[in-house]
């Protein structure tokens, strides 16, 4: 009975980890359509915090401000902006 105890835990645990996607649809969601309107070396932070809202995290980096963005979704996206403020490079997680 321990055992299964243990086991069911573990499970539980790990179903809490997933990366499903649940479907919410907010305002600030990271969607494949406000995704596709990000272009790097052109999309400005304005239009970011426009499409995204403020983000979770600002990061200094070498190359200039790292963004840092999440949802209910449990996506996420990390934005690097260049010096102009246009966006360096994402790397989005669905």
């Amino acid at each position: 009975m321990t055992k299964f105890i243990a086991y069911f835990s573990i499970a539980v645990l790990l179903a809490g980890c997933s990366t499903t996607p649940l479907g919410i649809n907010t305002p600030t969601s990271i969607t494949k359509d406000k995704m596709s309107q990000i272009d790097e070396g052109v999309t400005t932070r304005g239009r970011l915090t426009e499409l995204l809202g403020e983000p979770e995290m600002k990061i200094p980096t070498e190359y200039g401000m790292a963004y840092f963005y999440k949802d209910v979704n449990l996506s996420s996206l990390w934005v690097v902006f260049d010096d102009d403020w246009t966006v360096r490079e994402y790397n989005w997680s669905e």
